[in-house]
C-alpha cells in the first residue's frame, strides 16, 4: 500500500506548486506516508523476531527469509455437531485418563478399607512335649472388633474417592466445553474466511480504486483518498488475520480430535 501511495505524492506536490491545492493537503499526504512507514518498520521488527524464533525452534542457523513462507490454504474443519464431536473425543484426553485412573485407585482403596472392618483370621501352629508325650497344636484366631471398626480410614478413603470423582467430572466438563468451543470456532471462522474476500476485500478495493481515479482527475480531496486507503489496508489486514485464525483453529481442532480418538 505504501509503494502504491508513493507515485501520488509528486502529483500532489505539483498541484500545490500550481496553486490548485493547499499545502496543508500535501502535509496530510506526507503524514499518511509517514504513518505507513512507521507501521512497516514495526511489522518488520515483529517479523524478524518471529523468524528468528522459528529458526531456533527448527534448529536452523539463520533467520528464515520471508520468501520461504507462503500463505497456507484453508483446512477443512471437523464435520458434525461440535458438542457430539467433543463428547466422543474428550474421554481419551491424557488428563482425563489420568483422572480416571486416580478415581479407580481411590475406589479400590475404599473397598480395601471397608474389608478391613473385620480383621483377617490368623492361623497358628506349634509343637509341645508334655510328660514325655509329643503334641502338635494348631488353631485359628478370629478377632472380633468391638470399638475399632476402621471408621477413620474408611471415611478418609470415601472422601478421597468422592474428590477423585468430582475432579474427573470437572475435567470432563472443562475439556468438553473447550473442545466444543474450538470446533465451533474452527467451523465458523473457516466459513467466514471463504467469503471474506468477496464480502470485505473486494468492496474495499473498489472504493480505493475509485478514490484514486477521482483524485487523479481532481474530483476528490485528500481526506477521501486517505480514508479509502486506510479502509483498504484495514480490510486487507482483517482478511489475512481471519484466514490465519481460521487455519490455526482448524489445525488445533483436527489435531486434538486425532490425538484423543482411539
Amino acid at each position: 500500500n505504501r509503494d502504491q501511495l508513493q507515485p501520488l505524492i509528486p502529483a500532489m506536490t505539483r498541484r500545490v506548486e500550481e496553486g490548485h491545492t493547499a499545502e496543508a493537503e500535501l502535509m496530510k499526504f506526507h503524514t499518511e506516508a509517514a504513518r505507513l512507514d512507521t507501521a512497516i518498520a514495526r511489522i518488520q521488527l515483529d517479523f524478524s523476531q518471529a523468524a528468528t524464533g522459528l529458526a531456533a525452534l527448527l534448529d536452523i542457523p539463520s533467520a528464515i527469509a520471508g520468501a520461504r513462507l507462503v500463505m497456507p490454504t484453508l483446512l477443512e474443519p471437523p464435520v458434525g455437531d461440535p458438542t457430539n464431536l467433543a463428547q466422543q473425543a474428550v474421554s481419551h484426553r491424557p488428563e482425563l485418563v489420568a483422572a480416571q485412573t486416580r478415581l479407580e485407585r481411590a475406589q479400590h482403596a475404599l473397598t480395601l478399607e471397608k474389608a478391613r472392618r473385620l480383621p483377617d483370621p490368623s492361623f497358628i501352629a506349634g509343637y509341645k512335649r508334655t510328660a514325655g508325650e509329643d503334641t502338635l497344636v494348631t488353631g485359628v484366631v478370629i478377632p472380633f472388633p468391638v470399638f475399632d471398626r476402621n471408621t477413620g480410614n474408611i471415611e478418609r478413603a470415601l472422601a478421597e474417592e468422592q474428590a477423585a470423582a468430582l475432579e474427573l467430572e470437572a475435567l470432563r466438563r472443562q475439556h468438553q466445553a473447550a473442545l466444543t468451543s474450538l470446533i465451533q470456532a474452527a467451523q465458523e471462522l473457516t466459513e467466514r474466511a471463504r467469503r471474506i474476500e468477496q464480502q470485505l476485500l473486494l468492496p474495499a478495493a473498489t472504493v480505493r480504486n475509485a478514490a484514486r481515479s477521482s483524485f487523479r482527475e481532481g474530483a476528490t480531496n485528500i481526506l477521501q483518498l486517505v480514508e479509502a486507503e486506510r479502509v483498504y489496508t484495514d480490510a486487507r489486514r482483517e482478511t489475512l488475520e481471519l484466514k490465519l485464525d481460521a487455519y490455526a483453529k482448524t489445525f488445533e481442532a483436527r489435531l486434538l480430535i486425532t490425538e484423543v480418538s482411539p
